[in-house]
């Protein structure tokens, strides 16, 4: 027993070593002198790596969600600059059933159709020899049969060629009154002309015109023109 016993010792010390190596001791809480105070917990390692997420202030947040209210003045104000100028005539028409729409559909092609003729051949003629009723009753302050004026300015430019959408912008649309009709037509027409330097270019844009229809036994007469949402 003698001869064994400082080996025992030696073996119990190498025993205590190696398990105070594996599992270090924690830091032991620092007492509160509060007794009512939560102690304080000491953040483990895993915990102290997480990564945050940024929070943005509530202010910024505000900001970037809800608009102020001179935003809100100022949408207000382009969409009034953007509302169409015959509105209050556009009311009083209605898209047309599909059999009215393509009776009356041949009618404003054919219009364009002279129309278009007449302005590239510098000519409102071409256009009063096919509808003799343009030509009479003429206002431009009140823009009825202006199509001789129009194709009259557009004279300096020599426009050689024109592309017409009758529905550019919104489908065409009738007011039926017995033996009379208006057709409503929203579209657009360019023509094409050289520029200083030969290069092609367009003018036009927006047409907004009323076609005014008289029945004649088995067709209708176009008589009058208004045009309508421009200077």
């Amino acid at each position: 027993m003698d001869k064994l016993g400082p080996k025992i010792w030696i073996i119990f010390c190498m025993i205590i070593l190696v398990g105070c190596t594996a599992n270090p001791a924690q830091p032991t809480p620092k007492p509160s002198s509060n007794p009512t105070e939560a102690p304080t917990e000491v953040p483990t390692r895993a915990a102290m790596i997480i990564p945050t997420q940024t929070v943005l202030p509530t202010a910024i947040l505000t900001r970037l969600v809800t608009p102020s209210p001179i935003d809100i003045q100022s949408s207000t104000q382009d969409l009034t600059t953007i509302t169409p100028m015959s509105d209050s005539v556009s009311a009083s028409f209605s898209e047309p059933d599909p059999e009215t729409w393509v009776k009356f559909m041949y009618i404003v092609r054919e219009y364009f159709y002279y129309r278009k003729k007449a302005m590239v051949a510098g000519s409102a003629e071409i256009l009063w020899k096919r509808y003799p009723e343009l030509k009479q009753g003429i206002d431009i302050s009140k823009r009825i049969n202006r199509e001789g004026n129009t194709i009259s300015n557009y004279q300096g430019l020599k426009p050689f060629d024109g592309n017409v959408e009758p529905e550019g912008y919104e489908r065409m649309k009738v007011k039926l009154s017995g033996e009379n009709a208006e057709v409503l037509v929203h579209g657009s027409e360019l023509y094409l002309y050289r520029d200083e330097a030969g290069n092609f270019e367009d003018s036009g844009g927006e047409l907004e015109i009323v076609l005014f229809l008289r029945k004649d036994g088995n067709q209708w007469t176009l008589y009058k023109t208004m045009e309508v949402g421009m200077p």
